[in-house]
């Protein structure tokens, strides 16, 4: 699946307005007082005969159709045709799913300016002295420094899944059956103190006890005990989402960094005239006062991350032996966590804690476990990230002969947005590793257009 360009558009920016300035007779006229390219690209992640053109009437994105209507009807008829062509047969037991993920990838990257002086008039209008500006302002030396880098997000990706996964064990006692046997219970809080010949190294000891003893062991006794007093509810709503499509959304907490400091004082001078009469503290100029380090600046980054998607998963069904005691360990898993898995064995591993401080080979253990069990699939699932970073410049206050200016400052601010689609066994998996059962379901669930093949 190959990415292109979708749309690209210029954005109108105040600092991009005409300006004159006139001084000793002379008049200059410039076009544009500054331009930092403000525009709005986005890229998307189709596949088929409209990524090669990017004109295709059968993709709305690339078509740009002339009215919401117009696409609307396009998504439509490409729905309509994808559920004509492959009928959907659910396992035994369950009702046909018609269910079908038109979404994809995409990012977009927004540039944009903003000036708190975006027109007016500066000095004589009868000529004299220096002259006179009339125009936008902004503070001198700046860059178009768009910053619209992104993260990775791999960690989020598969940590959302892992807390959104509709079959995810509401306790876990393989887990914690395991570190009591291996660990023994903590010690009592205070016990390393009573025979202490070193009381620094006592804290630490009872620290750790604390930390990775008493609270890890309060937390899994408190999800055992919630999952008994829940039970009835816990099981019967695992019962009635077996076989229907359960959507779950995860927002992540927002990190916001801000850094500022100074920088040089002076504005922005026109394109076109002399920088002689522009600023400064002696002789003839339009704008006096100032100062060449008394400006400052500020960045601010903010990065959001959420996701949002479905999953489908089937409980046994059937009134034999056999199918009876699937359901019930089905059931009994769900509630307490009783299967031995790979994520099970690596909790237990010696110092796994520490691996998963700067990793996610936890986090991608238990999503590897759940989604190969249950029948468990992703049946569409996007990760969103918006960074939005504004990045304000600003100079003191300057003298003219019409008074003065007050604080100038220019803020360039830049929004990205990237759309990340999840297969249906995760986000990064290949399909070329699926195993057959794995196809098998995902053909029954309608998700793929030919054998080993997806949507």
């Amino acid at each position: 699946m190959g990415s292109y360009v979708t749309q690209t558009r210029a954005l109108g920016s105040q600092v991009s307005g005409p300006c004159d300035y006139f001084t000793h007779g002379v008049n200059y006229h410039s076009a544009a007082y500054r331009g930092f390219g403000d525009n709005e690209v986005t890229t998307s992640y189709r596949s088929g005969r409209s990524e090669k053109s990017g004109k295709s009437s059968e993709d709305p994105l690339a078509f740009n159709p002339h009215s919401d209507k117009e696409a609307f009807a396009i998504y439509k008829r490409q729905y309509e045709d994808q559920k004509r062509s492959v009928p959907v047969d659910a396992p035994k037991g369950y009702p046909k799913d018609n269910f079908v993920d038109t979404g994809h990838t995409f990012s977009s990257v927004k540039k944009f300016t903003s000036i708190s002086h975006p027109g007016g008039f500066y000095g004589n209008r009868n000529g004299s002295g220096a002259g006179s500006y009339s125009g936008p302002l902004c503070p001198d030396s700046m860059t178009a420094s768009f910053d619209s880098a992104l993260p990775d997000t791999t960690w989020y990706q598969t940590r959302a899944i892992a807390l959104t996964a509709p079959t995810n064990p509401a306790a876990h006692l393989a887990t914690f059956l395991g570190e009591l046997k291996a660990d023994r219970p903590p010690s009592m809080i205070g016990q390393s103190m009573f025979h202490a010949t070193n009381i620094f190294r006592s804290l630490g000891e009872e620290y750790l006890n604390i930390e990775f003893g008493w609270k890890p062991f309060i937390s899994d006794l408190h999800d055992l005990l919630h999952s008994v007093m829940r039970a009835h509810k816990l099981t019967a709503q695992y019962e009635r989402d077996s076989g229907r499509i359960v959507r779950r959304r995860h927002t992540f907490p927002p990190l916001r960094t801000t850094t500022s400091g100074t920088r040089s004082g002076w504005i922005q001078a026109p394109p076109n005239g002399p920088s002689a009469y522009w600023q400064g503290n002696t002789g003839q100029v339009i704008f006096s006062g100032g100062s060449a380090t008394g400006g400052k600046f500020s960045k601010t980054t903010l990065i959001e991350n959420w996701f949002s998607g479905a999953y489908s998963y089937y409980l046994q069904r059937g009134n034999s032996h056999l199918d009876r005691i699937k359901r019930f360990e089905q059931k009994v898993n769900h509630l307490f966590g009783t299967r031995l898995t790979p994520d099970v064995l690596w909790e237990l591993a010696p110092w796994s804690w520490l691996a998963d401080w700067n990793g996610n080979i936890g986090t991608n253990l238990t999503n590897a476990s759940l989604l190969t069990s249950d029948g468990l699939v992703i049946r569409y699932g996007y990760f969103m990230t918006t960074k939005t970073v504004t990045e304000t410049h600003m100079v003191p206050s300057a003298n003219h002969a019409g008074g003065s200016t007050g604080p100038i400052s220019c803020t360039l601010m830049t929004i990205t947005k990237n759309r990340t689609k999840a297969n249906p066994y995760g986000f990064g998996s290949n399909p070329a590793a699926y195993t057959s059962r794995q196809w098998s379901i995902l053909a029954a669930l309608g998700m793929t257009k030919t054998p080993n093949s997806l949507r």
